[in-house]
């Protein structure tokens, strides 16, 4: 039974710091979701980001520059 107990508490404590390690890539998420068309412009928010993803949010902010351009083109 304390092995039961045990383990119950590991996965508890697990989910938490799961949920809390990926709650920056839900924002992030959230964040390109909410883009379209009319705010291209505005960068994705990489100060907030862990500097793990920030490699990531880099590209997908030039590629919304390059994206905007060619709108603006057409």
């Amino acid at each position: 039974m304390d092995g039961f107990v045990a383990v119950a508490s590991c996965a508890t404590v697990l989910s938490f710091v799961v949920r809390r390690i990926l709650r920056p890539l839900r924002q992030l998420a959230e964040e390109i979701a909410a883009l379209g068309e009319e705010n291209l412009t505005k960068p994705v928010d990489v100060d907030a980001a862990p500097r793990e993803i920030q490699p990531v949010i880099d590209r997908l902010n030039d590629l919304l520059q390059r994206l905007d351009e060619a709108f603006q083109r057409e």
